[in-house]
């Protein structure tokens, strides 16, 4: 099992931080210009915890440490999750996208980059931007809002030569499901199949714990919850899918934290799809890791930041990374529940 308690490994080499990757500029003035803020400076903002073994309280390491681990040329798939309005976050995903694919260069080694936010009817717009076709990044996302926080990443992996891949089903065939049921997919296109993970999808939790967390934040509806399962199916089949045909690369998966923590949703459907008769090789233990950024206010992250071991058992099964950052606010339904 993925989620099996196993030792995780973290190199104690310190590299220096990456420098700033420059300034992308755009014609869509809603993708305003950022640079990757250096590791050093988000130091300051941010307390990595990391789960060394499990049962046993978490360790404070420093944010280089965890690039450093996450860039472990063993490593194919890191989920990152994240509350959408946690601007720090973003910085936090910058920071890391870079210094893993920075990493390695030298092995001519991608690192693609999987967003929640770009789904399937914007696949053609990814690979036209990816490959410099376009400037255009408006086009792989949902609204104005996603452009402002994700564009800045898309360049990014843009320009250290990573692939953007389209990782979610469309947000049409969700609100599908969510009004009408699993059975309405059944009515839609050839084309528009593509763009689902294989039918039929399981649209029910695949995990008690899943389903529990479900209940908690309130998704009852049987349609719904489908509508959910189809958006944790369609990640993680697009994932696997990528390092299926590209097996010498990597993936960092961008998604709302909801999507990944406890080793739940999205993980779970890793786990599904990469079983003994799957449609994907086996995924190892080490060859995956997840880490969750959770907001915190500045009070408490002052008085959390002199901590170095968290003995928190409700932290425990959260993620192997966890990063609270400094003066943020949760996230509520934007951290990755379906409001199809």
């Amino acid at each position: 099992m993925l989620r099996a308690a196993v030792r995780l490994n973290v190199s104690t080499g310190l590299v220096a931080s990456a420098a700033a990757a420059g300034q992308y500029t755009t014609r869509c003035e809603a993708a305003p210009q950022r640079r990757v803020t250096p590791v050093r400076e988000l130091e300051r903002d941010v307390i990595v915890l990391e789960r060394q073994v499990a049962g046993e309280p978490l360790k404070r390491i420093n944010l280089e440490e965890m690039i450093e681990d996450l860039a472990d040329p063993s490593r194919k798939l890191v989920m990152f999750g994240e509350h959408h309005d946690d601007a720090k976050a973003q910085d936090v995903e910058r920071s890391v996208y870079d210094g893993m694919a920075r990493r390695q260069r030298d092995s001519r080694r991608r690192v693609a980059l999987a967003l929640e936010f770009v789904d399937a009817d914007a696949r053609r717009d990814a690979e036209s931007f990816a490959s410099g076709r376009s400037n255009d990044v408006a086009k792989l996302f949902r609204g104005e809002g996603d452009t402002k926080r994700y564009g800045p990443l898309a360049f990014l992996a843009r320009a250290l030569g990573g692939p953007i891949v389209a990782a979610n089903a469309p947000r049409r065939h969700a609100r599908l499901v969510a009004k009408q049921g699993v059975s309405a997919l059944d009515t839609i296109s050839g084309d528009d199949v593509a763009k689902l993970p294989p039918l039929p999808y399981h649209h029910t939790p695949l995990s008690e714990a899943y389903a529990e967390r479900l209940q908690m934040v309130g998704l009852r509806s049987k349609n719904v919850v489908a509508a959910q399962c189809l958006w944790d199916a369609a990640m993680a089949h697009s994932c696997l899918d990528f390092l299926k045909t590209n097996t010498r690369d990597a993936i960092m998966l961008v998604c709302g934290a909801f999507h990944v923590q406890h080793f739940l949703g999205v993980v779970d459907h890793v786990e599904k799809y990469t079983e003994s008769g799957g449609p994907f090789e086996p995924l190892d233990r080490d060859e995956f890791r997840v880490v969750v950024c959770v907001p915190m206010d500045g009070p408490s992250f002052l008085r959390r930041s002199l901590v170095d071991v968290w003995d928190d058992p409700s932290l425990d099964t959260v993620a192997d990374f966890i990063v609270f950052t400094r003066g943020g606010h949760g996230g509520g339904m934007s951290s990755g529940v379906c409001a199809a």
